[in-house]
């Protein structure tokens, strides 16, 4: 029991030993020699600390002159040494504590236990026999077993027996290396023999942790095991084995030689990789977090197996790797000195998803594909090198591209290309050229298209393909310093039937060190764009003067940049068969400047009138330009026209100064006057926007509105939260708010007696097209991760332009996953309701009960768009809805309950006496379904319309008539046909949507009086260019490529109608063909006719029989006689 303590202030080093026990045997000390030997050794139950402070570099005031003595030999020869139970503590009082994992600045160690024979350290060497060795050190690394024989001199080192286990990790190892030297480990490896034996190896990761930190969390509980065989010289390595097994599922299994290992330029490897098996989690949890793409997504399981032989240099080598996205086979050989290798190489891509490679399915998905390259050099200005790739099949869009095919070859720092792809919905051909010499590629292309059709390839809903010539002449191919040409020719399109030609378009660009240039021609647009600009960084340069008024993106620190451009855009005699909606266009400009040095940003843009969907546009004017304190812009309608809609000199504008965004937003009447007024602020704030309500302007259908002043509603990346969003007016409230300050927390939208007319009258009626009063309040919650709203809604009064439709209640809420809960009921004037649910997912499916309790049929004029008008009785019925939404299953019945109604299209009126069409399992189906006319006839339907998910459809109808007056129009019901028609008929209809059968024997009644107006593009005068053959002058020359044929077979769903029909004509009943609408020219007929019609499903129209003519007249204008009746006479 002895204790030491030693504190030195000048050195700051402290010791202390608290010795328990102490013993040596048959000590024997020669100090003369340096040599200490004892029989035993023993050391128990103590405590030994020692703590230190090193002493700066530049701390020279401490230290003392010392001379260096010479080095002394020495020499320890123990026995037998037993260390029991001792705790040994080590500070080094100048490094900071490490908070986890073993410090070696900062020990502890406890119950440190060794026992050890033949212990032996001299300058000949140091040798152990281990034979027992634990201790545990504060962090919480534990050493339960260590022993083994040790060997360590300068012509061995060797292991023998080692064993060394902790709670998670067991090694044992045999190891023997023998040298001539101990420099020859690092200077002779030849001269160094080895042989390791590692089996039964586990490495517990959590070992791990205590000496290194960079180990991801989720794999401390995992272990590594080792099963490893080396033997040879270090300089020539032979491998029978080596097998690591571990993490989640990682295998390895490699067996080889391995030659200079220590010198990667003059290694050289005999490898046979039988097995690498290794998992997606595996990979992220290894590699750092963001040194993969966001834009890739692993395998799930890679295996792979292949041999490597050579250096890396001059090697051969085979991979052959298969995923759960696809496989992938290696074949490579390369060989010959630096600066001339020698290499071929073959890859073959099999069915490899790499849509989910790079993220992007369900749009791009599986390829596979084949390449090889043959070559010399690696240096590339050196290479030269063939290469041959085809492409077997590429699936993109929902279309599987076939058999693209690039050839070329590589020299001279020049590059030449050949490609094509015989798919017959992507047809094309390519040759390219490219000289990478200069300081900038130079390139020369010619890509023939033959066909591409748009449709097919899923890029269009409707039928649209093109084809033509591109030539491209790019003397410098860098986006910034560009200089060339481009060329598109002969091009020729097919949009829904209709074939045209487009001509050349034209594309220059001119960069010099002063200016740059770029000038686009074609029918549809040209285009210049002069300056002193990068064209990667206009975008930049864009962002960066809009920040200065207001934080829109990133400021990228850009050179100065200053860009001119005008664009007209005209109105070629192709804009209108390619957007047929667009029946207006007037030539339109737009120009601007962006100059960064001057701070200036201008554009202006001027579209005369533009007619689109029936919606006219007159006069649009955009207008933005800046001042050294803002930003401004305006947008102004002269007109926005149409049928229900009127407004005039709408206007956008506002402006840009200190990160605030004033928008104000104006839509007026016919006399100028403000009907709608919206205003307010955007403002950025750090990484999100606050838009507030100016509650001085808000306007709704011409009544100033009453808007909180504190109101705003924030959006961005911090989350969605609404302050005070409340507007009201009179008895009439809309509030949107969350319900505490924290983003995202939950949303309250409340609504009380809100008029649906005051966001409807935009019409320039008395009536808004939608009204009522909307009372109830949606609730949203989980606005980031999974939003779910509740919606309890009322609508009173609710009305369809003219027609009160009843009360409406809605009560709606997404809580059930991937589902819409709906309870729906509308009471009053109409009686209907709606419950159940709609599915999003796994994909769109109906699960409803829909109960009709009474449509008055008296009040859907409006809702019917004016064609039922004067209806009387109720429509009842209940259905089920089931099934997926493009093919539900409805079953019930529609009961029309003492029924009439005016079809305002024929100006006939029907009565439907109290009767149901059923729906059930087969379809649809009419019992003796009768309709009367004002007259008293009738028409009857019997039979199915054969569905049971109404997507496929077929016919089984029977439709009689007996005298039935079908139409009692005029041409202000209906400018084409008209007339008063009364038929007798047997109708039979068979088939389904792809090809009915209908075979009719019609009867045109007594009193019969038709009118046909004919259209002015008749078809009949259009068949004629059969007889004529027109031509363009205008078209562009031949392009050596077959013309496009346009394909008017898949515009119609129907492929065809399979149509006879016996058409028999009263001699009472008069026809009537309106010639020329616009001055009265008509040929007016009565006869006697039997006829016989028929039409194929390819359309085409076969008619025989006799029409013997009675009495008629033609009513002709001719000039400045007038009119002048011809009469026709029998025979």
């Amino acid at each position: 029991n002895v204790k030491v303590n030693y504190d030195d202030q000048l050195t700051t080093t402290q010791a202390i030993a608290n010795v328990n026990k102490l013993a040596f045997e048959n000590l024997l000390v020669d100090l003369t020699n340096g040599k200490y030997t004892t029989d035993n050794a023993e050391l128990s139950n103590s405590f030994v600390k020692f703590a230190f402070k090193p002493a700066p570099s530049n701390d020279l005031s401490k230290v003392k002159d010392t001379v260096i003595a010479e080095k002394s030999s020495l020499a320890l020869i123990i026995k037998k040494i037993n260390l029991n139970n001792n705790q040994l503590q080590f500070d080094n009082l100048g490094a900071k504590p490490l908070k986890k994992g073993i410090d070696f600045n900062h020990l502890n160690i406890t119950g440190l236990n060794l026992g050890a024979e033949e212990v032996t350290y001299s300058d000949a060497g140091i040798t152990a026999k281990v034979k027992n060795g634990s201790l545990t050190d504060k962090s919480g690394f534990v050493l339960n077993t260590l022993r083994g024989d040790a060997i360590y001199n300068d012509k061995q080192i060797k292991l023998t027996d080692f064993v060394l286990k902790t709670p998670n990790t067991n090694i044992e190892n045999e190891t023997d290396l023998t040298y001539t030297s101990i420099d020859d480990l690092t200077k002779n490896p030849e001269r160094v023999k080895l042989k390791i034996d590692l089996k039964n190896t586990v490495i517990g990761l959590k070992d791990a942790t205590f000496f290194s930190d960079a180990l991801p969390g989720q794999y401390t509980n995992q272990k590594i095991k080792v099963d490893a065989k080396v033997d040879g010289y270090l300089n020539k390595l032979n491998i029978p084995q080596l097998k690591i097994t571990g993490l989640r599922n990682t295998q390895i299994d490699i067996s080889g030689k391995a030659n200079n290992v220590t010198d990667v330029n003059k290694a050289f490897l005999d490898l046979n990789i039988k097995k690498v098996h290794v998992t997606k989690a595996d990979i992220l949890a290894v590699v750092p977090k963001k040194s993969l793409p966001a834009s890739v997504e692993l395998p799930n399981v890679i295996d792979a197996n292949g041999k490597f032989k050579g250096s890396m240099t001059d090697f051969t080598t085979n991979f052959n790797v298969k995923t759960d996205m696809g496989g992938a086979v290696l074949a490579a050989t390369m060989n010959g000195p630096k600066g001339r290798e020698n290499y071929k190489a073959n890859i073959s891509l099999n069915n490899f998803n790499v849509g989910r490679l790079l993220k992007q399915q369900p749009t791009l998905g599986r390829v596979s594909a084949k390449a090889d390259v043959t070559g010399t050099g690696l240096d590339a200005k050196k290479i030269n090198a063939k290469f041959n790739a085809t492409v077997l099949n590429a699936y993109y869009n929902k279309y599987n591209y076939r058999n693209l095919k690039l050839s070329g070859n590589y020299a001279n720092q020049k590059v030449n290309i050949k490609g094509s792809m015989p798919d017959s919905n992507a047809n094309f051909q390519l040759t390219a050229n490219a000289n990478l010499a200069g300081k900038y590629p130079a390139v020369k292309a010619n890509l023939a298209l033959k066909q591409i059709d748009l449709q097919k390839l899923n890029f269009s809903k409707t039928e649209l393909r093109f084809a033509g010539n591109i030539k491209a002449d790019i003397k410098t191919a860098d986006v910034d310093y560009l200089n060339g040409d481009v060329f598109a020719t002969g091009l020729q399109l097919v949009k829904e039937g209709k074939k045209f030609n487009i001509d050349t378009i034209q594309l220059n660009a001119v960069s010099t060190a002063s200016e740059n240039k770029l000038t686009l021609k074609s029918e549809l647009i040209s285009a210049n764009v002069d300056g002193k600009y990068q064209l990667s960084k206009v975008g930049n340069a864009i962002i960066n003067q809009i920040n200065k008024y207001y934080q829109f993106g990133e400021v990228t620190n850009i050179p100065p940049q200053r860009i001119r451009f005008t664009a007209n855009i005209y109105n070629p005699k192709f804009l209108q068969d390619f957007v047929p909606a667009l029946t207006t266009f007037s030539p339109s400009r737009i120009s601007g400047l962006i100059d960064t040095e001057k701070d200036s940003l201008l554009m202006n843009a001027v579209f005369p009138k533009i007619t689109y969907n029936n919606i006219n546009l007159d006069s649009i004017k955009l207008n933005v330009n800046n001042d050294p304190e803002k930003l401004n812009y305006k947008l102004l309608i002269n007109s926005i026209q149409n049928t229900s809609i009127a407004l005039f000199n709408t206007e956008i504008s506002g402006s840009a100064a200190d990160n605030k965004l004033d928008l104000n937003v104006f839509l007026r009447d016919r006399q100028r006057k403000d009907k709608y007024v919206i205003a307010g602020i955007f403002q950025s704030i750090e990484k999100n926007f606050r838009f507030n309500l100016d509650p001085e302007k808000l306007l709704l259908d011409y009544e100033k509105w009453t808007v909180a002043p504190e109101n705003y509603i924030q959006f961005g990346e911090s989350g969605i939260l609404a302050h005070q969003f409340n507007i009201s007016q009179g008895s009439q409230l809309l509030s949107i708010n969350s319900t505490s300050e924290e983003p995202n927390s939950p949303l309250k939208v409340e609504f009380k007696n809100f008029q649906i007319e005051t966001l409807m009258k935009f019409a320039e009626t008395d009536t808004a097209m939608v009204g009522g009063a909307i009372n109830g309040t949606v609730d949203v919650k989980d606005l980031v991760s999974n939003p779910k709203f509740e919606a309890d809604l009322a609508i009173n009064k609710l009305r369809y332009q003219k027609d009160e439709l009843g009360d409406l209640k809605a009560i709606v809420n997404n809580n059930t996953e991937n589902a819409f809960e709906v309870d729906v009921s509308l009471q009053g004037v109409h009686e209907l309701s709606a419950k159940g649910f709609y599915y999003t997912a796994p994909q769109s499916n109906l699960d409803l009960n829909v109960n009709i309790n009474k449509i008055d049929l008296q009040q859907i004029e409006s809702v019917s768009a004016g064609q039922i008008k004067e209806g009387k009785g109720t429509i009842s019925g209940a259905f089920t809805v089931k099934g997926e939404l493009a093919k539900p299953q409805i079953l019930g019945a529609l009961k029309f309950n003492d029924a009439g109604m005016r079809i305002a299209y024929i100006n006939s009126y029907f009565t439907i006496p109290t009767q149901e069409i059923a729906f059930n399992n087969q379809g649809v189906r009419f019992n003796n379904f009768t309709m009367v006319d004002s007259l008293g006839k009738k028409a009857t339907i019997n039979g199915n319309i054969n569905t049971s998910d109404f997507s496929n459809v077929s016919f089984g109808l029977d439709i009689k008539t007996d005298n039935f007056r079908a139409m009692n129009s005029t041409a202000e019901d209906n400018d084409m046909i008209y007339g008063t028609v009364y038929l007798s008929s047997n109708i039979r209809v068979r088939g389904d949507m792809n090809q009915p059968d209908v075979n009719m024997n019609v009867t045109v009644e007594k009193g019969t009086k038709f009118f046909y107006a004919m259209p002015i593009n008749d078809p009949s005068v259009i068949d004629q260019e059969g007889i004529v053959q027109f031509i363009d002058e205008d078209a562009p020359p031949f392009n050596g490529q077959r013309d496009l044929k346009a394909d008017s077979v898949s515009k119609s769903p129907i492929k065809g109608i399979n149509l006879v029909a016996d058409i028999n004509v009263d001699p009472e009943a008069e026809l009537n063909v309106v010639v020329d609408p616009s001055n009265g020219d008509m040929l007016t007929v009565k006869g006697d006719a039997d006829l016989n019609a028929t039409m194929d499903p390819s359309g085409k129209i076969s008619m025989t029989g006799r029409y013997e003519i009675v009495d008629g007249s033609y009513n002709l204008s001719v000039g400045p006689l007038g009119k002048k009746p011809f009469k026709l006479v029998k025979g």
